[in-house]
């Protein structure tokens, strides 16, 4: 993830003369960077606010598909998911009853469960 000093760096570095268009394509859910500043998530943040119609979301995930096709199991997808999803609960998870449907495979985690 880029760090608040890199991002700053590199739009100083850009000629804007000659630019019609920055894209920016990462994960807002990643780890934040080691340095400074959280510039991708709260940029997408932003966006999202205040001019949602610049933001394109990918909903499919191929990155794994060789390992889905080939039968070699891709469960760093499905904990990622589980992560995800917790954290959008983030607020209510403790006091509430859940269920956790992963899409893919249809796999539940009950709040029963120890999850973390």
């Amino acid at each position: 993830m880029i760090d608040l000093n890199l991002f700053a760096t590199l739009l100083r570095a850009i000629n804007w003369n000659s630019v019609q268009r920055l894209i920016l394509i990462g994960d807002p859910n990643q780890l934040p960077p080691i340095g400074r500043g959280r510039v991708f998530a709260d940029t997408i943040a932003w966006l999202k606010a205040e001019y949602p119609e610049n933001v394109g979301v990918l909903t499919d995930n191929i990155r794994q598909l060789v390992n889905r096709v080939d039968g070699n199991g891709n469960g760093i997808l499905e904990l990622a998911n589980i992560f995800m999803l917790i954290a959008i609960r983030s607020s209510t998870w403790k006091s509430e009853r859940w269920n956790l449907i992963l899409p893919k495979n249809g796999m539940e985690v009950n709040s029963s469960e120890k999850v973390l």
